[in-house]
């Protein structure tokens, strides 16, 4: 005997996911005027203990503080700083390519007091929207997880774990790097895994970060800290993954080891607060963003290297320019599926999405270049290479990096990494969609 299932029931935009871009889309979208559902994440799984942080520029601080989002993130007082200190601001960026060994930060932008960018917690985040959306009468929120997406006519068509079935003139696609609705519709996607792993942890320093995030480009992948309140760092450490597994199985000593050879002594003794996460780090681009009646948005549409810290960024952008697109197309009486919107959606992508998966890849690329042997702790992995081991094309990036960092050019590097400047819309300008 088949499940009885519900006729299918007619909605403007239906939201596919269940992650923060998901649940900040449909925040957004709630001001456009048009219909949204979205449907709630699979209950019966307990998501696990979740250490990693996201950065959020300037821009994109602007926006979650225009839908309610920003003020509502759990605030952590402390008996040092009384002040709500969650999320940490980063007023300062500092680069360097190589060791500690090869010389000091060649690339330094910032004034050091004006946020460029701010460091939050996922799980609060995560905690802020369901928050806002649990209150939102203009987001009807399905009462069963979604099942199952399929193309049937020319339309996708949804079913949820109840046997509901569900009609969208719209469905924007916030599923994740693996996408189904991507699947479905039968879009490609360019997948080019990065044959790295990313090392994710919370670190405690010896020294004061002064609101500075810090990153070095290491033969093996990028190691980059973000600074977190109470003199706390985020680690994202990219290694080729034989030698994340080695890492991540050792001590917590020799890790730490480890990590004072790659990043030096800039911020003292760095010891590890909690049990690293690994992450295989699969960069993607989809070269076309819209199908009939789909909209592709955050790693659905593009998933990049975390060196620059812009995945959840370019997602932000993603949201901001097509609750615009349907504030005009709704402003016209246009349905949410109308040919126009998809078009101008992707026409307003095209840019910022190619550039920061250009750029993310190609500075990869160009900085690991993987020339020194895996060697057992406690040796030390990253310790000086010859110059004459190291590719021509490091040495070169190198010098660029020292001669960028003393030209005018640091202050559009800054512009550029606050956000707002390769897309433009009015959330990310701290106004509502109209």
């Amino acid at each position: 005997m088949t499940a009885r299932t519900d006729p299918k029931k007619s909605v403007q935009i239906a939201i596919a996911g269940s992650g923060l871009t998901a649940l900040v889309m449909a925040r957004a979208l709630a001001e456009t005027g048009y219909q949204v559902i979205i449907f709630p994440a699979e209950s019966d799984l307990a998501p696990p203990p979740d250490s990693r942080t996201t950065t959020i520029n300037a821009a994109g601080q602007r926006m979650l503080d225009c839908l309610g989002l920003w003020q509502a993130l759990p605030k952590n007082p402390t008996s040092i700083n009384p002040t709500p200190i969650n999320p940490a601001p980063i007023s300062r960026i500092r680069l360097a390519e190589g060791s500690p060994q090869r010389g000091g930060w060649s690339l330094d932008f910032g004034d050091g007091s004006s946020p460029m960018a701010y460091t939050a917690e996922n799980s609060a985040l995560l905690s802020a929207c369901q928050q806002q959306l649990a209150g939102e009468s203009r987001v009807l929120q399905a009462a069963s997880p979604l099942a199952d997406i399929s193309w049937q006519a020319g339309r996708p068509v949804l079913r949820d774990r109840s046997g509901q079935g569900w009609l969208p003139d719209l469905l924007v696609a916030c599923d994740g790097r693996d996408s189904p609705a991507r699947r479905a519709a039968g879009l490609k996607i360019w997948d080019r895994p990065a044959g790295q792993t990313a090392l994710v942890g919370r670190l405690r320093l010896g020294l004061p970060h002064q609101d500075t995030a810090w990153q070095r480009f290491l033969p093996g992948g990028p190691l980059a800290l973000m600074p977190l309140p109470e003199n706390q760092a985020a680690m994202v450490w990219s290694l080729p993954p034989k030698e994340a597994e080695r890492l991540a199985a050792g001590s917590h000593q020799d890790f730490e080891t480890a990590l004072m050879e790659a990043f030096g002594g800039e911020l003292g003794q760095l010891r590890l607060l909690d049990r690293l996460a690994k992450w295989p780090l699969r960069p993607s681009f989809v070269p076309k963003r819209t199908h009939p009646h789909l909209i592709l948005a955050g790693d659905a549409a593009h998933a990049l290297h975390p060196l620059a810290g812009m995945g959840f960024n370019l997602a932000l952008s993603d949201v901001a320019v097509l609750a615009d697109c349907l504030a005009a197309a709704g402003r016209r009486g246009l349905a949410a599926d109308h040919a126009s919107i998809l078009a101008d959606y992707e026409q307003k992508r095209v840019v910022e999405t190619a550039a920061l998966s250009a750029v993310t890849e190609g500075l990869n690329r160009l900085f690991s270049t993987d020339l020194l042997p895996l060697l057992p702790v406690p040796a030390k992995p990253f310790a000086r290479a010859p110059m004459a081991a190291r590719p021509l094309r490091a040495r070169l990036a190198g010098i660029g990096m020292t001669l960028l960092g003393r030209s005018r050019m640091r202050t559009k590097l800054s512009d550029i990494a606050m956000g707002g400047v390769l897309a433009r819309a009015r959330l990310l300008e701290g106004k509502l969609p109209r």
